[in-house]
């Protein structure tokens, strides 16, 4: 083809021959530019197949705009021949540019992110690439990326890649680069599982393969090997690679912790999203610019024990940024209601009549109400609720409605009238009405607050015999049983009421906030993701997803989400969640910022006070830190006072106790917080505080009893690893041996 011109294209050199066509570099005479010319030869323009596939490569590349994409500018036919003419890419590929011991990891970022942004714009209009490789990706002259060869590409993100879209029957040879007849679509080396396996493939399929090209360009060697294209399979398949840190042992440990994300074989733990997996890498490129962000290599994978009076953040009720996570569990009612993910029968079982003016003023109130409504709101509703009580003052269903409406607001915002009234709203609206389901529910959620499982199912149990379609009352029987420790039983219960029509969102948000209670953080985020594909801007649930990246240690995919929260809704949930996960990236001016934040949205919340206490000891101001610690206990004692959460807040204030060396009434308040319920000793953050309230008094035997007691609950073992108030015995050979122990549910 040298030498020979095709329709008014000159072509002057070969630029490369793969399985789906034959590259030459041609001049074109009439506009006079040079041009890549990709040409489908005549034997295989005759296969249907091919050259379908060929006029896909067209039409993907032609509806991607994105300056890191190679540009397309037409498709032709000339001679018999089918071609397309695109931008000439001049530099070269990775393959040849990739160092034996790979990049600098400067050098990745200036690779990584662009091509995660090209993947993020692709994937956004339908289109997965299915073959990324270092031979697919080039650097110009002037070092920009372009991502090449969209000729395995499939449109049409909203649906996976059926096994029957193409003709997979046998694996290319391990160390091939091109796909041909008789393939597995792709390069053997760069497919994730699903894809060998023949299972459905969507866009998670190239967050994989660029987790194969990042530990190439950091190591220059692939993380799966084998002799034989079966043992390359069955290295992907079942092989976990050694860490990208331990190979280069100067990268982050926040960088090897992308990567494995990448490469997780189970598409639902990888990043869920290219652009997801380029704002961690610009998060890490930021950090590492600036100086802060450093590798950690100690015997556990653990960064070095900072001061022992700092945080102990926890995932669960007690957790200094638990407060999203209880209020979610109670109030899921009015969060989620007027999105529309509760039907009719939902949100008004058993309705009595309701007059007009009233009914306007009942809906008004739910709409101030939604999705997770701050303080300021919640009283519009609740002043705009009354002045429908006060048109019909013995309507029993607006008093239930009111009932459930303070008992959501008394588990955040705790005030012993506030509950004395729901209570009393709801045993007014039963005397009236026994059958109102809605009544019945505001009194379980009371009971929960007081701790009550049993109570609480009972009512839950009543509701649903009224209306057994009430989703909520599902719900909270689910949340009732595990406060009473029946783990299974309220977990089954929770997951059926996600199958019921009008309120499996409600039901999925409720799953994943106890799976997210009780450690089981992969499920937990799947049931989040969930709800977000139906409500991407619910906050709760947003605040919930981070909270399982925080407590995973993936503190820098968490940040971005929290900024959202933050973004769609002030308040100071969101903004505590941002200040630890700060404090974990050791960034502490920026978590103190984000503290203060909280404390201006919400004075006085023991929490915030403690978390803000934590990070002055971190700076080394032992007394400013020792003042918030005792403003946290006189906090507590104000919520415990007013009808807060018992559990939570006396857990708490044990911890704090043994924060200002107060340790004998520490270990007293522990022990009597477990002793309160019948869940308390198998609650895995209750168990997790006494291990640190030991650890804090110097308690070894206790400390090693109770850390192993919150593992086989479910406790993350992370959270052991790096919490501050266990620097002391670190070294401890019982307490290593500890963490590196296998225990059910951890």
């Amino acid at each position: 083809m040298i030498g020979t011109t095709l329709s008014h294209y000159k072509i002057t050199a070969t630029l490369g021959i793969g399985g789906m066509g034959e590259v030459y570099h041609a001049e074109d005479t009439k506009l006079g530019r040079r041009v890549a010319l990709k040409i489908l030869p005549t034997a295989m323009a005759a296969n249907p197949e091919r050259l379908e596939r060929f006029q896909r490569e067209a039409k993907v590349v032609a509806s991607l705009n994105h300056p890191n994409i190679v540009t397309i500018h037409s498709v032709e036919e000339a001679d018999g021949l089918q071609f397309l003419t695109m931008e000439l890419v001049e530099g070269n590929d990775l393959e040849r540019l990739l160092p034996d011991d790979g990049f600098a990891l400067s050098k990745i970022f200036e690779i990584a992110v662009p091509l995660t942004d090209a993947l993020a714009t692709a994937h956004e209009r339908g289109v997965v690439h299915r073959d990324l490789k270092p031979a697919n990706i080039m650097l110009t002259k002037e070092g920009r990326v372009k991502v090449l060869d969209f000729g395995l590409a499939k449109l049409g993100l909203d649906s996976a890649i059926l096994p029957g879209d193409h003709d997979e029957t046998a694996l290319a040879p391990a160390s091939s680069t091109l796909t041909g007849d008789g393939t597995i679509l792709g390069t053997a080396p760069y497919m994730p599982p699903e894809q060998l396996e023949g299972l459905p493939v969507d866009h998670r399929a190239d967050i994989f393969s660029v987790g194969v090209l990042l530990y190439e360009l950091a190591t220059g060697r692939r993380p799966f090997e084998g002799a034989s294209s079966i043992a390359l399979a069955s290295s992907i398949l079942r092989d976990t690679p050694p860490p990208v840190s331990e190979i280069k042992r100067d990268l982050p440990r926040h960088f090897g912790r992308i990567v494995e994300t990448c490469l997780e074989k189970d598409p639902e733990r990888r990043y869920q999203s290219a652009k997801e997996l380029r704002n961690a890498l610009q998060s890490l490129q930021r950090e590492t610019e600036s100086g802060l962000s450093s590798s950690y290599h100690s015997g556990i994978g653990a960064p070095p024990a900072p001061a022992k009076q700092a945080p102990a953040r926890r995932s669960l009720k007690l957790g200094l940024i638990a407060a999203a996570i209880v209020v979610a569990m109670v109030a899921i009612f009015f969060l989620l209601r007027s999105q529309g993910f509760l039907g009719e029968s939902a949100s008004r079982p058993s309705q009595p009549e309701v007059g007009a003016e009233a009914q306007v003023l009942l809906e008004q109130s739910r709409r101030y109400s939604q999705d997770g409504a701050t303080l300021a709101k919640l009283k519009l509703a609740e002043q705009t609720l009354r002045r429908a009580l006060e048109i019909e003052p013995e309507n029993a269903f607006l008093q239930a409605e009111l009932a459930h409406l303070l008992a959501g607001m008394q588990d955040e915002y705790p005030r012993e009238e506030r509950r004395e009234e729901a209570l009393e709203l709801a045993e007014r609206a039963l005397s009236a009405n026994p059958a109102a389901a809605e009544a019945w529910l505001a009194r379980g959620e009371l009971s929960m607050l007081e701790g009550d499982g049993g109570a609480a199912a009972e009512a839950a149990q009543k509701a649903i015999t009224i209306d057994p379609s009430v989703v909520r009352g599902h719900v909270l029987h689910g949340q009732a049983l595990l406060e009473q420790g029946l783990r299974e039983e309220g977990l089954n219960q929770l997951r059926e009421a996600a199958k019921m029509d009008g309120g499996a969102i409600t039901a999925r948000y409720a799953l994943g906030t106890a799976l997210l209670r009780l450690g089981e953080l992969d499920e937990a985020a799947l049931e989040f993701k969930r709800v977000l594909d139906y409500a991407p801007g619910n906050v709760s649930t947003i605040n919930n997803l981070a909270n399982v990246y925080l407590y995973s240690g993936r503190y820098l995919e968490a940040v971005p989400l929290y900024h959202r929260a933050l973004e769609l809704q002030p308040d100071e949930v969101a903004a505590t969640n941002l200040g630890t996960a700060y404090y974990y990236l050791d960034q502490m001016e920026e978590s103190l910022a984000a503290y203060l934040k909280a404390d201006e949205l919400e004075p006085g919340y023991p929490t915030v006070q403690n978390n803000i206490g934590d990070v002055y000891a971190k700076l080394g101001d032992p007394d400013s830190a020792r003042t918030w610690f005792l403003r946290a206990i006189e906090s507590c004692d104000r919520r415990l006072a007013a009808g807060g959460d018992q559990l939570e807040f006396q857990g708490l204030k044990a911890l704090l106790l043994a924060k200002v060396g107060r340790f004998d009434e520490a270990i007293e308040g522990i022990n009597e917080v477990l002793q309160q319920s019948v869940s308390a000793p198998d609650e895995p953050e209750l168990l997790y505080s006494a291990a640190q309230i030991y650890s804090l008094a110097g308690d070894r035997e206790h400390l090693l009893e109770y850390a192993e007691r919150a593992m086989k609950a479910g406790y993350p073992r992370e959270e052991l690893r790096r919490a501050p108030e266990f620097a002391a015995f670190q070294d401890d050979p019982d307490f290593t041996r500890l963490l590196v122990s296998s225990f059910d549910g951890s």
